[in-house]
Parts: structure tokens; C-alpha cells; sequence
């Protein structure tokens, strides 16, 4: 796992730790299913929403 994780790429990472990976892989799904932003914009305001949301919890550790 160790070496996985050194392997990671850092905003997948920060993004994990950030408590928000549901939201992201949603809307990665999302994107991926409609091959347009804008009809995502459920899913991208959960995850902004989350991510600003668990954003200074990163800050203090």
C-alpha cells in the first residue's frame, strides 16, 4: 500500500484525504457518461460544495 500511495498522483491524494471522493467520482462518472461539464452541474456543486466544506480541516493537520 505504501508504494501505492507514493505512486498516486497528488490530487487524487489530497482529494481522498479531503473526505470528498464519492462526490469526485461521480462526477468524473457523470462527465464521462454525457461528455459535457455543464450537464453535470449537480454533481460538480456536491463536490464543491464538500471539498470547501473539508477544505480548512486540511489546513489545521
Amino acid at each position: 500500500m505504501q508504494q501505492e500511495e507514493e505512486d498516486e498522483d497528488p490530487y487524487i491524494t489530497r482529494i481522498k484525504k479531503s473526505g470528498c471522493f464519492a462526490q469526485h467520482e461521480a462526477l468524473q462518472d457523470c462527465h464521462f457518461e454525457k461528455k459535457d461539464w455543464r450537464a453535470c452541474k449537480d454533481e460538480m456543486t456536491a463536490f464543491r460544495k464538500c471539498f470547501m466544506r473539508n477544505q480548512g480541516q486540511q489546513t489545521d493537520k
